[in-house]
């Protein structure tokens, strides 16, 4: 069975509402709900980490509003998602500050008349904007069976030395990771052109993609996302604190 190609959250702070988004949203089998939020400090943690690609965003939240969470994921690099604010009853003035942000849809309550209707013409202009931004990160590499494989750069957790010198082993996971013959500044180049958030761990052995740390052990380990550990120093600990 094929894993779903697209992710979503709801942030709602009226559970039976979510629950009806994500009813009718579990019609279409290559989406898969990250979760659903009534605050939006724990939404904002999950979008930072796992940036699903479709944002269902309720303007009322029981800590705030959905533009504090659009202020807090402005300064994402290459984040670009598909927003569906969903604002009081029709006689509520859209809020002014939501100008400074693209929202594709702005339903007005009550929505289920029009998410029956339109929901998915809405999914599919979603993934068209999906596709777009993604066709823009994706390259070519020659891995070193002579395999083409395509990947996003700034899907790499990490980027290793391999047995022989001349090879990198990249890490999109725990199972799949791609062996390639390159250079080290190759690797740095191929990051830097992505906008990844990297930091070079140790020279000419590892380097990690930032926005996949989860967890610093006691100062000498950084564990990364799908349990990936790698090693660090405390000189290089102390340079990686200046970053986070």
């Amino acid at each position: 069975m094929m894993s779903s190609l697209y992710t979503y959250i709801v942030v709602e702070d009226d559970r039976k509402a979510s629950s009806e988004i994500i009813r009718r949203m579990n019609a279409f089998p290559d989406w898969k709900c990250l979760g659903s939020f009534t605050h939006y400090a724990e939404a904002l943690k999950l979008i930072r980490q796992e940036r699903p690609h479709v944002l269902f965003l309720d303007w009322e939240l029981g800590d705030g509003t959905s533009i504090d969470i659009l202020q807090g994921i402005k300064d994402l690099t290459d984040y670009q998602p598909y927003l569906i604010f969903i604002t009081a009853h029709l006689t509520h003035r859209i809020p002014e500050s939501l100008i400074h942000f693209k929202v594709h849809h702005y339903l007005g309550k009550p929505i289920w008349g029009k998410l029956d209707i339109y929901l998915k013409d809405y999914l599919q202009q979603a993934i068209l904007h999906i596709e777009i931004h993604r066709k823009e990160l994706f390259v070519w590499l020659t891995t070193i069976e002579k395999i083409r494989v395509k990947i996003n750069p700034k899907e790499l957790i990490c980027i290793q030395q391999a047995e022989n010198p001349r090879n990198k082993i990249l890490c999109l996971s725990k199972i799949q990771s791609y062996e390639i013959r390159a250079t080290w500044m190759f690797c740095e180049q191929l990051l830097k052109d992505s906008g990844a958030n990297y930091f070079v761990v140790k020279q000419r052995e590892v380097i990690v993609n930032m926005d996949c740390i989860e967890k610093i052990e006691k100062k000498s380990a950084l564990r990364l996302k799908d349990n990936i550990v790698v090693k660090i120093n405390k000189d290089k600990f102390r340079e990686l604190k200046n970053y986070i």
